[in-house]
């Protein structure tokens, strides 16, 4: 089961695991756009997963499931700010009521896509999984108490906590991250916006490498419970994805300058040694975003 399998990550490892072979199915507040990006071949659950009953229904009708990708999230930092109490709802509570669903259909791995925003600002880099977990907004903390909740669950299932760094690829909304954003306003000619002067760094990791290693986890020894980084290691300024997509577009756009977010995190780059141990090769961001650029739908 694949929760969020209509959205962003969650469709590009649906159609990973249909090409694998396995039987998928896809929980998710469905609409048509996100019934056609989870792929026919799946199938198909239409359920909010804060709707407890809906929730309990499924269980019933579910009978076992091998493992869960837990996916579905509020991933708005803004949102989570403006709406502390919702945004708790959906990325704890709801985490809740499907490892509750995991559980009932006896499942025997449960993965977590947590973020990087786990960390807040961290104090040295590149950041390890095993570095203080301080966020500094409630998205991010609801990640980490969502995280906490998962590893109660240790006796019932496997546990596997991935915290992405900043996923991009194509199928990603424009305002969904900095590179769907950018990507947008250049295909338009309209400014880019920098909140400070640029400088603050991101570890880019392209979607196809985050469901490769998502996947893996399903071929992978079985371990009571793991937490993984996943991200290239490399940090790039917001100055320097700014050039480099308006180099790849073959146009430049002018760069507006606002005031800095009081709460964004200033510098972020993955320590990815524990998931290089294990084979894992990331593509570079240049590639990355070739490819994004050459399938995206506009």
């Amino acid at each position: 089961m694949v929760t969020g399998g209509g959205g962003f990550i969650g469709s590009h490892l649906v159609k990973a695991l249909l090409k694998q072979g396995y039987e998928v199915f896809v929980l998710d507040r469905l609409n048509e756009k996100k019934i056609s990006l989870a792929g026919k071949k799946a199938n198909l659950i239409s359920a909010d997963i804060t709707d407890k009953k809906r929730i309990d229904s499924i269980i019933n009708d579910m009978g076992t499931i091998d493992f869960v990708f837990h996916l579905a999230a509020q991933v708005s930092v803004a949102f989570g700010e403006a709406n502390p109490e919702e945004n708790k709802k959906i990325n704890v509570d709801g985490t809740r009521n499907i490892l509750d669903l995991a559980k009932a259909c006896n499942a025997k791995g449960f993965v977590f896509f947590s973020s990087a925003a786990v960390y807040g600002d961290a104090k040295s880099f590149p950041i390890k999984e095993t570095d203080p977990t301080e966020p500094i907004n409630q998205y991010g903390l609801s990640k980490l108490k969502a995280e906490a909740l998962c590893l109660k669950y240790t006796n019932s299932f496997d546990v596997v906590i991935i915290r992405p760094f900043n996923v991009y690829g194509p199928k990603q909304k424009p305002g969904d991250d900095v590179v769907s954003v950018f990507i947008d306003k250049i295909s338009k000619g309209e400014p880019l916006t920098f909140f400070g002067d640029g400088s603050q760094t991101r570890d880019f990791i392209f979607v196809d490498d985050v469901v490769s290693f998502s996947v893996s986890v399903l071929k992978n020894t079985p371990v009571r419970q793991a937490v993984f980084n996943v991200g290239t290691g490399k940090e790039t300024t917001i100055k320097e994805l700014a050039e480099l997509l308006m180099k790849l577009k073959g146009t430049r756009v002018p760069v507006v300058h606002l005031k800095e977010h009081p709460r964004e995190i200033k510098r972020s780059v993955a320590d990815i040694s524990k998931i290089k141990a294990l084979g894992f090769e990331p593509t570079p961001l240049e590639e990355g975003l070739k490819k994004t650029l050459g399938r995206m739908v506009r």
